[in-house]
C-alpha cells in the first residue's frame, strides 16, 4: 500500500505550474481579502445615512473640502426647500403668517436662489410665530428634525453667508433621501476593510434591499426615537 506524505499549503502562497517555477498572478491584500459587509437597513428618514456619515467621521477623520463645498449647496436648498414647505401647510392648520411678513411669502415661494432678498425672507419667516407653530407640530407633517435645526436663528444666519462653510454638525443633521444603493468603504485596522451599503428606506426602494444580503457580515436596522408619533409618508395612517 502506497504512502503519501502530504504537506500543508499556504493559502497565501502564489501557485506554481507543473515545472516549479512561479506563477505571477495579482494577490488580495488582507484588507481586501478581509473585507466586512455591513447593511444599513430601515424606513425612510430613520437615519441610516447619518449614521454613514458618522462612520466616515470616525474612521476617516473628517470631510474634505469638496466635499464640505457640496453640502453647502444641499443645505441651503434644504432650507429653502422646507420653508417653502412650511408656508404651504400653515392653511391646514388654520394658521398664516404675521401680516407684517406676508411680503416675505411671495420672495421666498418664488425662486430657489440664495440671493439677497431670499436670505432675508428667510431670516424673518424663520422668527414668525405661525412658523414655528408648525415646527412645534412637525409630527402631523413630513417634516424631517433636521428643519428646526437650521431654522434656528444662529444657524441661519451661518448658513446663508456667503462665507458659508457647513460644520460637522451640520452636514449631520442634513437630511437627502437616499435613492438606490450607496456603499461606502472603511479602512479598519489594516487587516479589515469595513464595506457599509446604505439603502433608500421608501417602500419603492426596498425591493432592492434583497440584491446585496449575499455574503453579509453584519445587519443593523435602525429606527429613529423621533418617529414613534410620526406617520408614514406613504400611508398618513399608520404611524412609523
Amino acid at each position: 500500500m502506497g504512502c503519501v506524505q502530504s504537506s500543508e499549503t499556504d493559502p497565501d502562497s502564489e501557485p506554481r505550474d507543473t515545472a516549479g517555477s512561479t506563477e505571477r498572478r495579482p494577490r488580495l491584500n488582507d484588507v481586501q481579502r478581509r473585507a466586512v459587509k455591513v447593511l444599513l437597513l430601515g424606513a425612510k428618514g430613520s437615519g441610516k445615512s447619518t449614521i454613514q456619515k458618522q462612520m466616515k467621521l470616525l474612521y476617516e477623520g473628517n470631510f474634505t473640502s469638496n466635499e464640505r463645498d457640496s453640502y453647502a449647496e444641499t443645505i441651503r436648498l434644504f432650507v429653502v426647500r422646507y420653508m417653502r414647505t412650511i408656508l404651504e401647510i400653515l392653511p391646514d392648520l388654520g394658521l398664516e403668517i404675521s401680516s407684517h411678513n406676508q411680503g416675505y411669502v411671495s420672495t421666498v415661494m418664488r425662486t430657489y436662489d440664495i440671493e439677497p432678498s431670499v436670505c432675508q425672507a428667510l431670516r424673518v419667516l424663520s422668527q414668525d410665530d405661525a412658523v414655528n407653530e408648525v415646527l412645534v407640530r412637525s409630527n402631523e407633517y413630513q417634516l424631517p428634525d433636521a428643519v428646526a435645526y437650521f431654522l434656528n436663528l444662529p444657524t441661519m444666519e451661518r448658513v446663508i453667508s456667503t462665507q458659508y462653510i457647513p460644520t460637522n454638525d451640520d452636514i449631520l443633521h442634513v437630511y437627502v433621501p437616499t435613492t438606490g444603493i450607496s456603499r461606502t468603504n472603511f479602512p479598519l485596522d489594516g487587516k479589515h476593510l469595513l464595506s457599509v451599503y446604505d439603502f433608500g428606506g421608501a417602500r419603492s426602494e426596498r425591493r432592492k434591499w434583497a440584491n446585496c444580503f449575499g455574503n453579509a457580515d453584519v445587519l443593523i436596522f435602525i429606527a429613529g426615537l423621533s418617529e414613534y408619533d410620526q406617520k408614514l409618508d406613504e400611508h398618513l395612517g399608520v404611524v412609523r
